[in-house]
């Protein structure tokens, strides 16, 4: 049975399952990556590197007034 199958359709049985879960890992992993920018064009990292440091800038505000205001 297994000698009848010519070589080429045997490699492409043997060969399609493997080929068809890395091509879904790549399409899946492509898809996430499009959903984790944000609508104007930059990245979540991006987004909240910023946020981070606006948070730093209100700390530093805050601290400064509270310093202030004991004085």
């Amino acid at each position: 049975m297994h000698d009848d199958v010519p070589w080429f359709v045997n490699l492409i049985v043997s060969w399609l399952p493997f080929l068809v879960i890395i091509g879904s890992f790549l399409w899946v992993g492509r898809r996430i990556s499009q959903a984790l920018v944000s609508a104007d064009g930059r990245s979540i990292g991006q987004v909240l590197d910023e946020h981070r440091e606006e948070l730093k800038r209100s700390g530093d505000l805050l601290e400064r007034l509270i310093t202030d205001r004991k004085a």
